[in-house]
């Protein structure tokens, strides 16, 4: 990521970077990763960096995951720009669905500003509990819902 956002990025300098394990390839983040939303702040189209780097790839694989950090930083952008779908985990509890609710209006304004191919393939709960389970179902209905108008 570092490189891509000082130089050109190629197909081969991608693929160098990637390992293979098993029926998987992986292209492993390091601790320069760390700081890399203030190292994209002064960068030119800096929310698509990522997007530069998976397009020299794309037509390789049928699937391109992109594990995201919990916030809403640049990396974030980065990755729904450089994304056809995304896939939101939600903590089953109250206050996940007030982060949701968040989240879904910033795939709203990177599909109007930056991927308008961007579709959200759906809502999963993490940490589910069955006593708190239809309270929480309710929650995110309701902001699925207002999102969707």
């Amino acid at each position: 990521m570092t490189e891509a956002i000082e130089g050109e990025v190629t197909k081969q300098r991608v693929l160098g970077c990637i390992y293979n394990v098993g029926i998987v390839d992986i292209l492993p983040s390091n601790f320069l990763l760390a700081g890399i939303d203030y190292r994209l702040m002064n960068a030119f189209n800096r929310e698509c960096v990522l997007k530069a780097i998976v397009d020299a790839v794309r037509e390789d694989y049928d699937y391109i995951v992109i594990d995201c950090p919990p916030n809403l930083g640049l990396m974030v952008a980065n990755a729904l720009t450089a994304s056809d779908s995304v896939l939101i985990p939600v903590e089953a509890h109250y206050l996940s669905f007030e982060s949701l609710k968040v989240m879904l209006g910033t795939v709203e304004m990177v599909k109007k500003k930056l991927n308008p191919n961007l579709k959200i393939a759906g809502v999963f709960l993490t940490m589910y509990q069955q006593r708190t389970a239809s309270t929480l179902w309710r929650f995110a209905k309701q902001a699925l819902q207002q999102t969707m108008k």
